[in-house]
């Protein structure tokens, strides 16, 4: 099942008004704890490692006053549903962050029956296209001057009655194309099939009409995938980032659903990093988000944890956000892991290759990841703790596709 379906099935109604609506049935929600355990001497967001959180991807039920204000504490970006946070739980939220930014998440792509036959794509036999599971839920003409002016008037509407600062538009990238969520697939005039280009090309036309007619609001994006769909040279998600001011990537270093073991090749991992670091070099910070959406141990939860977090710290040079789910079920009380809560300090240059090794020196910290199949050994000049609190002296052996952040 695609990331896309899974997304549909916790989407609340109330997120899309009725000008361009998508009704939906939400999952139950399940209210969970948020700790409001005093945090470090350095809040998170304010040093070079920062966080945000997909919120609307979770299953949570509502927030107490002192649960919302210790997330805001602990991210700086948060993309939810209008109405979750308001009055003066939001008012507390800024107060306790006033670097805290929220996204009104807004469906980019689907909307509901009974909106002017002209917005809808059409399959080959010239019938609307359904999300199946969701048969009122329709795939939009997404190169339409109509869809765009009712997405735009839409995210409008709901930045207005939300408070929030932006509008997320989720589902710009080209996976209604190439996953197996839809009934039928779209076609062109001409009855030849949208591409990926094609669909990226409207999506990203889409979001760069919409973002001048927000106001003070920015459009934030969902729809780069992955380093492998950004650098790809047949259907690249790229030009999504000039359309947005900040995009998201909804499969770094990993799948959902892949298997506990399964990680990318080092050359397609790679690209993981240097998607950062394109997006960073224009000036636009990129969304990571890490699901691990399959069984696993607490032990293994940690490793891929590690992976992930020193992956995003090879390529990101502080414009960009780091989120790790790390189960179906996560919730913002994963904000309080510790790996969330470090402060390596500042990058002393780019990432580089040694020894089979990618490494990265900070100021506080040295950043190592073995992405390929075989161990590998670094000497080390100076003592070091690991993110468990053990001691490192010497060398440290890393088994394949494994990481390490180690602190001085």
């Amino acid at each position: 099942m695609s990331s896309y379906r899974l997304h549909f099935s916790r989407l609340r109604a109330a997120a899309f008004p009725a000008i361009a609506a998508v009704t939906l049935s939400a999952a139950a929600a399940v209210a969970t704890p948020v700790s409001s355990d005093p945090l470090p001497s350095q809040r998170t967001g304010t040093g070079f490692l920062k966080l945000w959180t997909a919120e609307w991807m979770a299953k949570h039920g509502t927030y107490t006053q002192d649960q919302a204000v210790a997330l805001a504490q602990r991210v700086d970006y948060i993309a939810t549903m209008k109405g979750k946070f308001s009055g003066t739980t939001l008012a507390a939220m800024r107060a306790a962050n006033p670097d805290l930014r929220l996204g009104v998440y807004r469906n980019a792509t689907f909307g509901n029956a009974g909106l002017d036959e002209s917005l809808y794509a059409r399959n080959a036999s010239g019938a609307k296209i359904y999300a199946l599971g969701w048969p009122s839920t329709y795939l939009m003409q997404v190169d339409s001057a109509g869809w765009t002016a009712a997405v735009g008037a839409s995210c409008r509407d709901l930045i207005a009655r939300s408070g929030y600062d932006d509008c997320y538009l989720d589902v710009l990238g080209s996976g209604p194309l190439t996953s197996v969520y839809l009934s039928s697939k779209p076609v062109n005039p001409d009855g030849s099939l949208w591409t990926p280009t094609q669909w990226i090309t409207a999506t990203s036309k889409l979001a760069s009409t919409i973002r001048p007619t927000l106001g003070t609001g920015d459009v934030t994006g969902n729809g780069i995938g992955h380093g492998g769909r950004y650098f790809s040279t047949t259907a690249t998600s790229a030009p999504l980032v000039a359309a947005t001011d900040q995009i998201a990537a909804e499969g770094f270093v990993r799948d959902a659903k892949a298997s506990i073991t399964a990680y990318r090749k080092e050359a397609d991992w790679k690209k993981d990093v240097d998607m950062l670091v394109d997006a960073e070099a224009q000036g636009k910070g990129m969304l990571t988000i890490t699901k691990l959406w399959t069984s696993a141990t607490a032990a293994q939860q940690d490793s891929w944890h590690e992976y992930t977090l020193s992956t995003f710290l090879l390529g990101s040079n502080g414009l960009s956000r780091f989120f790790f789910l790390r189960d179906r079920t996560a919730d913002a009380s994963q904000m309080n892991h510790p790996f969330n809560l470090i402060d390596p300090g500042t990058p002393l240059g780019a990432y580089r290759l040694e020894g089979g090794v990618y490494k990265r020196d900070f100021t506080q910290a040295l950043v190592l990841v073995n992405p390929t199949k075989v161990a590998a050994t670094v000497p080390l000049s100076r003592a070091h703790v690991g993110l468990r609190g053990e001691s490192v002296t010497g060398s440290v052996t890393l088994a394949p596709n494994t990481a390490k952040i180690l602190r001085f």
